[in-house]
């Protein structure tokens, strides 16, 4: 028997997950979902997988076609890999009939595709949460105002699903504000997803962000036991409309973050609540750097925007690595990251001057940049507003180097680039 490892709608740093996984000895079988068919390189999947197949989302049709190619290829699936927010489902239906142990609640899995319902779940097990509200049409604006207005003006509302933070983000002040952007919203195409429909919104109590930092905390999970493998910084710079866009996300050591212990105990205490027994997740959490903490999302997937990269660069190795570590030997505990081997970070870049760009302008540009996403159709005014990441966002570009002052002064010459037009070229 070959041992295998699935990875469902790969598309995040697919090089270096896929190259990992041979480097451990394993067979590469991709499924290509139509979740969201412009948000994978197909193409790329099917050159460096050993196999391949493609499927709509309803797992249970396909199952024994699936089956078939592993057993008439003599593979023995030892991790299926969740690629993608909407495939949760669809991948934990495979770790039960083809992994096993432990076998996952797949109601729950349902659940974590919706970020009220996960919210619901925290909060019945006495955990902190961000107040919530979810809407499904206009008139639920009526029906609900009693605990609408319990959350306080202003508040947020974004899609309860489908990559919730990244698209459809609104910050509403009135409850006239609050009908158009519910009017605009249900029954729109998600921002990001651009074939999956918005059906639900959900509105939450607004955290104020010069009082709260933004982290990321990814864990794996394995056999029910969670190990933290890494800490991200949102750093976010003020417009000068008063906007917070985000800027750099930058890995750090947990030794680098003081009292980060109480926000990883509140995360541990939300999967156990969540059920989530295996695999890897990427947490977002609103931070008061003390004792506050208020989990934004947790995505049951691989972390995208280059992260991986950015954690092999700087940490030395990668949640992958850990998971590919305890299938060869369970009784291995996964490392915490506690070594830095680099300086990293993954900037975000936005094109405020030149319709359809060609190309970024890096040149001379000290540090290692590896440019992870480019979309030259977005162009955004130069005071923002109404920002989302989805919609905003021109680029993602990583940046390597040993020298942490070589890293910040790319940084800066990048930033200025940006707002001097001399960054986006024609």
């Amino acid at each position: 028997m070959k041992k295998c490892v699935i990875f469902v709608h790969p598309c995040m740093s697919i090089q270096l997950s896929f190259a990992l996984a041979k480097e451990y000895g394993y067979k590469i079988f991709s499924i290509i979902t139509s979740a969201e068919i412009h948000k994978i390189n197909a193409s790329m999947v099917r050159e460096m997988s050993d196999y391949t197949y493609c499927s709509n989302m309803q797992v249970e049709n396909h199952i024994l076609e699936i089956k078939q190619i592993i057993q008439s290829n003599q593979l023995n699936v030892c991790a299926v890999i969740n690629g993608i927010d909407a495939c949760l489902y669809y991948s934990d239906y495979l770790h039960n009939e083809l992994v096993g142990v432990p076998k996952v609640d797949l109601q729950f899995s349902k659940v974590r595709l919706n970020k009220y319902e996960t919210n619901k779940i925290i909060e019945s097990s006495g955990i902190p949460i961000i107040p919530s509200v979810e809407l499904t049409c206009v008139d639920d604006i009526i029906t609900k105002d009693d605990e609408i207005k319990k959350l306080n003006w202003p508040i947020i509302g974004k899609p309860s699903e489908n990559t919730a933070s990244m698209a459809g983000f609104g910050l509403i002040n009135t409850p006239e504000e609050l009908k158009r952007f519910v009017e605009k919203s249900i029954g729109a195409k998600n921002a990001y997803y651009n074939d999956v429909v918005v059906e639900k919104l959900i509105l939450q109590e607004y955290i104020p962000i010069d009082k709260y930092d933004e982290f990321a905390i990814d864990f794996l999970s394995y056999n029910g036991n969670h190990y933290l493998q890494a800490v991200v910084h949102y750093e976010k710079i003020r417009t000068s409309e008063g906007e917070m866009v985000n800027k750099v996300h930058r890995a750090l050591l947990p030794s680098e973050v003081p009292n980060l212990t109480l926000v990883i105990e509140y995360l541990i205490k939300i999967l156990i609540a969540l059920k989530v027994t295996h695999g890897i997740t990427h947490n977002e959490v609103f931070w008061d750097r003390k004792n506050k903490f208020y989990l934004i999302e947790s995505n049951n997937r691989l972390p995208g925007s280059g992260l991986i990269d950015q954690y092999n660069y700087c940490y030395g190795y990668t949640a992958l690595h850990s998971l590919f570590r305890l299938i060869e030997n369970e009784d291995e505990i996964p490392q915490v990251p506690s070594v830095r081997k680099g300086h990293c970070c993954v900037i975000k870049l936005y094109n405020f001057f030149v319709k359809n760009p060609k190309m970024i302008n890096l040149t001379g540009i000290k540090s290692n940049p590896q440019v992870i996403t480019f979309y030259p159709d977005k162009m955004v005014d130069i005071n923002f507003g109404n920002y989302t990441r989805a919609d905003c966002i021109a680029a993602h570009v990583l940046l390597t180097n040993q020298s942490l002052a070589e890293l910040e002064a790319d940084i800066a010459e990048i930033e200025d680039r940006e707002k001097n037009n001399n960054l986006f070229l024609a």
